[in-house]
């Protein structure tokens, strides 16, 4: 969260295919082993509405219980063609 919105940040560096990918794998995995899984509407940060999605799941290599959140956007979608 930040003070001003957002407004004052800039992008830090950017991730080769490969790693994403790799991430998305991980996820992937992840996210078909979770329990207890909520979507929740409306949920409020620094002024702005997300839908906060969350579930828990025991990490891949060392087997460790977490929980994961994710804050998504409520606005629109823009799909481009």
């Amino acid at each position: 969260m930040s003070t001003d919105k957002g407004k004052s940040w800039k992008l830090a560096h950017t991730l080769p295919k490969d790693t994403v990918d790799k991430a998305s794998a991980m996820l992937t995995r992840q996210a078909s082993i979770a329990t207890d899984i909520t979507c929740t509407d409306g949920t409020e940060v620094g002024g702005k509405k997300y839908r906060l999605v969350q579930g828990k799941f025991t990490t891949d290599k060392t087997n460790f219980p977490a929980l994961q959140k994710f804050f998504m956007s409520q606005a629109p979608a823009k799909h481009g063609r």
